[in-house]
């Protein structure tokens, strides 16, 4: 019952980084989301049953550290992805739309940061994982989309990276 509790406890931090970053309240954001990534660890050790939520809240702590130009948002993104590929590799009919997820904002990152070679990889491999399941619902239909639409964009940006 205890890590229950905990698990709730970091998920209305998450929930309230949320609704801060939608606020553009971002410096409040990250710290509700650096507090609740420290007892989502704590509890991935105890039991890696939360592996799904220590994703959620990387994937969002890394997403509004890059809205502010942090230099560590890389490294969570990347967490996110890392984490979400091993809940794929075990439970794919599960996980494919949120690893397709973390890499479609991880692409979105690089593309930001002017690595395009990256993000063409990153997107590149969002749209194979969604592609086989893109037709369940509407809306991974839309997300499947959007990714083959920002892959388009990338493939047309000037990179001096090769």
């Amino acid at each position: 019952h205890d890590l229950d509790n905990l698990r709730h406890y970091a998920m209305t931090l998450t929930n309230l980084g949320i609704l801060k970053k939608n606020n553009l309240d971002f410096d409040q954001a990250k710290s509700c989301y650096i507090k609740a990534l420290k007892i989502r660890r704590w509890l991935v050790q105890k039991n890696p049953a939360y592996l799904e939520d220590l994703a959620f809240t990387l994937l969002n702590l890394g997403n509004v550290l890059s809205l502010l130009g942090d230099s560590e948002t890389e490294s969570f993104l990347v967490e996110a992805v890392k984490v979400r590929r091993g809940l794929k590799s075990q439970f794919p009919e599960r996980y494919s739309d949120q690893l397709s997820d973390s890499l479609h904002n991880l692409a979105l990152f690089y593309a930001r940061t002017g690595r395009i070679r990256l993000a063409i990889q990153s997107m590149t491999e969002a749209c194979e994982v969604l592609e086989p399941i893109k037709h369940r619902t509407p809306q991974l239909l839309k997300n499947y989309n959007e990714s083959v639409d920002e892959l388009s964009k990338f493939k047309q940006e000037p990179s001096d990276e090769f």
